[in-house]
């Protein structure tokens, strides 16, 4: 970098000593002939109160996710990119008021907006997907689960004692396998099926044996099932 690039102004100060004075770097005496500059310079004042004012911007919307795992790690290429720009001492000549965004410290500052942005939308994205995706799962799973009942009730109809039938939803999200066991009349003349079940879902298997009594064409009611060991009355 030539001395011409280096020695830069913006208005009547050299870009190097503002990017100083904004961050914050400069002694009491040069902070104030800094100052007493910018107030003859609308220049290089502009420059400082929009630089002021990104970085506030950027802080604020950083301080809030700065805890989380993904911002750390955002905020560390960050920091390493400010550094790598600081060592390099990059400027660009200023051209008015209206091209201040096109300073090397504006770009920056942009990029960093620009990523949080991207990341914070993208985190939204990702999460109202997830969101959407397993209520759709759990939609998928409870249609499933009603498909059982009404399996059930076709196989405790029609199916000989003993006589083990599987089967899978169309979504091939829950698999079943049910065997009747025994046929028993009721004193109210109730015909009524013990069972076992066998309803498997998630890599998981649970087994049941139940008895289910008859209410109607293809229509059973479970009246008690044993499971883990214990009756739970329906």
């Amino acid at each position: 970098m030539n001395e011409l690039e280096t020695n830069e102004k913006i208005g009547k100060i050299e870009s190097r000593l503002l990017s100083a004075y904004i961050d914050r770097e400069l002694d009491e005496q040069s902070r104030q002939e800094v100052e007493e500059i910018l107030r003859l310079d609308p220049d290089a004042l502009s420059y400082v109160v929009q630089a002021k004012k990104l970085s506030a911007m950027i802080r604020m919307s950083l301080d809030a996710h700065l805890n989380t795992t993904e911002a750390r790690t955002a905020q560390k290429i960050l920091d390493d990119r400010l550094k790598k720009y600081r060592e390099k001492n990059i400027t660009s000549r200023a051209r008015g008021r209206n091209r201040l965004l096109d300073h090397p410290f504006f770009a920056v500052a942009a990029s960093i907006m620009l990523l949080f942005i991207g990341y914070l939308v993208g985190s939204y994205s990702l999460e109202t997907k997830l969101q959407k995706q397993i209520i759709a799962l759990e939609k998928e799973k409870e249609i499933s689960l009603a498909a059982v009942e009404g399996e059930r009730d076709r196989i405790l109809e029609y199916i000989p004692s003993g006589q083990t039938m599987k089967w899978k939803s169309d979504n091939g999200l829950v698999q079943a396998e049910l065997t009747p066991i025994r046929t028993l009349r009721m004193d109210n003349e109730q015909y009524c099926r013990e069972y076992r079940e066998v309803i498997m879902q998630n890599e998981k298997s649970e087994s049941k044996y139940g008895i289910s009594c008859r209410v109607g064409k293809e229509r059973w009611r479970t009246k008690l099932i044993l499971l883990n060991g214990e009756f739970n009355s329906m």
